[in-house]
């Protein structure tokens, strides 16, 4: 819906944080400023244009190319381009984890790896539907599973407990084990279905199961 009180970048910023489900509140907690920060952005134009960090962040968080967020040149229109890629924050020194940012960070492992989040070396922004999430992390996908593909990065919400047709990971200590649609579960065991041969059967008393709650496709 149009506002003809809001220039475009306000516009698109409304309605992508509206499609997302996240308030003002949010957005301006998720940049770490005060409560009232997006909502003076967005009504009393102050600050009139968002400062470059501000703007890197807000895009990374809405799923929007962050060129969409910056004003246009006189003469040019502004540049609305929905959905871009995750950004990923490689560490500056591998030998050197660095602590993930509260709010703002996830990281991110090869489904064939160890999951260990004090060992990540690769950084991922978090999607709206882990904003909230503790001990999210994220898996790069290496071979179809399910309803993933090659490419993808399925983001892991470990606290949220996963329902039959869920998208989840099966792990045993910090190993993936399975990876797929949850097609069984019962007090005992869960049954995995990472293709249409192959159903894995785990322990639950041994094993993780838990919920991929977002996928950015490849």
């Amino acid at each position: 819906m149009k506002d003809d009180n809001l220039d475009p970048i306000r516009q698109l910023l409304r309605d992508r944080a509206r499609e997302a489900r996240l308030s003002l509140v949010d957005l301006s907690r998720h940049l770490g400023k005060n409560a009232t920060y997006m909502h003076q952005y967005m009504k009393r134009k102050h600050p009139a244009v968002l400062p470059e960090d501000v703007r890197h962040s807000l895009a990374a968080l809405l799923e929007l190319p962050e060129a969409s967020l910056k004003p246009p040149s006189p003469g040019r229109p502004s540049p609305v381009t929905p959905m871009a890629p995750p950004v990923l924050r490689p560490l500056s020194s591998l030998a050197q984890p660095r602590e993930m940012a509260p709010g703002r960070d996830v990281p991110i492992f090869a489904d064939t790896a160890e999951i260990d989040i004090g060992l990540a070396q690769e950084w991922a922004y978090r999607p709206p539907a882990l904003i909230t999430a503790r001990s999210a992390f994220a898996l790069w996908i290496s071979g179809a599973r399910g309803r993933l593909r090659p490419g993808d990065l399925a983001f892991v919400r470990p606290t949220q407990p996963p329902r039959l047709g869920d998208a989840v990971v099966a792990l045993k200590d910090k190993a993936v084990v399975a990876l797929g649609d949850l097609v069984s579960l019962d007090g005992k065991d869960a049954k995995i279905q990472e293709s249409e041969e192959k159903v894995v059967k785990v322990d639950r008393a041994t094993h993780q199961i838990l919920k991929i709650a977002a996928i950015n496709t490849a």
